[in-house]
């Protein structure tokens, strides 16, 4: 497999001799092997972390993405880059499946257990706003383009035959969650 410089992904058939000779001609050759590049991942999970602790208080009301919001953007940025030179940090299907399923799991996880006590306590304070803002915050994402379904698009990844994720989804899905992880607890603490 040959990787261009713009991470499209070529599978080439022949002699040894004339691949050797070809390759370079049209990029690199892409890691069929499965090791990943440590050192792209943790860059990517610090950045995350990183950039789930920054705060910005806005009248008084702190705004933050959290971990997850935090990996969110960090898996963004570091997708975008391994999809635009896969070859320069390669990470194997398996552990990009791995990173996927385990990473929604975390991020729900976390989500809940930030907000959930604070959800809870705000519901017998005020049930009926709560709801209301429950809406909101619900159908914001959705206006952001966060009509996506996981299982729905890895369906269509393996009936499609094309290596690589789908940036329509990634993106918009990302965004609808980075949304809600903002809104739902700003919705909390304003009630």
């Amino acid at each position: 497999m040959v990787a261009a410089s713009t991470g499209d992904v070529l599978t080439l058939a022949g002699p040894a001799d004339r691949l050797a000779a070809t390759v370079p001609l049209i990029g690199t050759l892409a890691s069929q092997g499965n090791r990943a590049d440590i050192a792209f991942l943790a860059a990517g999970l610090l950045s995350g972390v990183l950039i789930g602790l920054l705060s910005l208080t806005i009248k008084g009301l702190p705004v933050t993405l959290s971990a997850g919001g935090g990996a969110l953007i960090a898996g963004l940025a570091f997708g975008w880059c391994h999809a635009r030179r896969p070859a320069d940090a390669p990470v194997p299907p398996a552990a990009t499946q791995i990173m996927w399923d385990f990473g929604l799991a975390s991020f729900c996880a976390l989500v809940g257990r930030t907000a959930g006590p604070q959800a809870a306590s705000a519901l017998g304070r005020a049930g009926l706003t709560i709801l209301v803002a429950g809406v909101v915050v619900t159908l914001l994402p959705q206006l952001a383009g966060a009509q996506t379904q996981d299982a729905a698009h890895a369906g269509g990844l393996r009936s499609r035959r094309k290596p690589g994720a789908d940036p329509r989804f990634h993106r918009p899905y990302a965004i609808g969650n980075i949304v809600l992880t903002v809104l739902g607890p700003a919705i909390v603490a304003l009630t």
